[in-house]
């Protein structure tokens, strides 16, 4: 099987730290044409670093015969929209950073063109694969809390920074539609900072989202005054305990300090360190990677994609719905 020819649309910290990164550990999968940005000093430094074509035209690089993905990872998050329709159009499959749109309405859209072309769609939801949320979703599914009631993931924020919203909410609400086997909302209540402002001025989040099966889910973004880094937690509890999980990269951190959990679950010892992490105990065990070998298994042997569209489709009317709730100051029912 030959590898997957890649064009880059996006030359920032994403394009090339992340999924340029992640395209270079798995040659034998992918292999990296060429890059496109409006910006020729970024354009410069990564013909030095990847030794490919760059085009700071979207119709040139498009035009492109040998590319068969595309990889959008531009800012801001409203230009996803139109360059992926344009990328789709051109008969290109495409991953799309997150958000992979603003609306619901684009999102429809977009599903509606990779039908229309015959091309993939695939949404960038790496956290499915982060080694905290595996832990965690391994102990929701083995029911080591029991039947689950509540669930909480909260995250520290720069309060000088905004567009949060758009930033790990569409992870933080991917994971838990994923955790909770897509599950429908039935009520939504959200908090945001400048509720009336446009998206990218949108500050801190509090939300929380009743769902059909009973859960309880409460996702926040909320300010550190301290200015500390980012951090992150999940925390679910069941009627046969509780568990408590920091987000974590390594094997170190996830059995050192990173877990607490009471009841039935005190005694979990998740597969996941047995089975996933190999070599030393300190190695990073990045497994966001994943997603790109899911793409690899989808356009080479024909295997089930993993992140769909339609489920982005729902992440993204949760989002709105938050937001609707935060300016209207009402609970939003479904």
């Amino acid at each position: 099987m030959g590898k997957i020819k890649v064009g880059i649309i996006g030359a920032g910290s994403a394009g090339c730290n992340i999924h340029g990164r992640l395209l270079l550990e798995r040659k034998d999968k992918f292999e990296i044409v060429s890059f496109c940005d409006i910006d020729r000093e970024k354009l410069a430094v990564v013909e030095k670093r990847f030794g490919v074509k760059t085009f700071d035209s979207i119709e040139e690089f498009l035009k492109q015969k040998d590319i068969e993905l595309v990889i959008i990872a531009t800012r801001p998050h409203s230009t996803h929209f139109p360059i992926a329709i344009k990328t789709m159009k051109a008969g290109k499959n495409v991953v799309v950073e997150k958000p992979m749109c603003i609306t619901t309405e684009e999102c429809e859209k977009m599903i509606e063109e990779s039908r229309k072309n015959n091309v993939f769609l695939f949404p960038y939801q790496n956290q499915r694969w982060n080694l905290g949320f595996m832990f965690f979703k391994e102990a929701i599914d083995k029911k080591v809390v029991g039947k689950v009631k509540f669930i909480e993931v909260k995250r520290s924020i720069n309060p000088d920074y905004k567009g949060h919203i758009y930033e790990f909410m569409p992870h933080f609400v991917d994971c838990i539609l994923y955790l909770l086997d897509f599950d429908s909302p039935v009520e939504i209540m959200g908090v945001v900072e400048n509720p009336e402002e446009r998206w990218e001025n949108l500050g801190f989040v509090y939300s929380v989202i009743r769902f059909k099966s009973g859960v309880v889910v409460s996702i926040s973004q909320l300010p550190d005054d301290n200015k500390k880094s980012p951090h992150f937690y999940w925390y679910a509890a069941g009627d046969k305990g509780s568990i408590w999980q920091e987000n974590v990269y390594n094997k170190y951190d996830l059995v050192r300090k990173n877990s607490r959990t009471t009841g039935q679950a005190s005694s979990f010892i998740p597969e996941i360190l047995e089975t996933r992490l190999k070599g030393d105990e300190r190695e990073m065990g990045d497994f966001t990677g994943s997603f790109y070998d899911n793409v690899y298994g989808v356009l080479r042997k024909g295997e089930e994609q993993a992140v769909k569209p339609e489920q982005v489709l729902k992440q993204i009317f949760i989002i709105e719905k938050i937001i609707e709730s935060a300016r209207k100051k009402e609970v939003i029912k479904l």
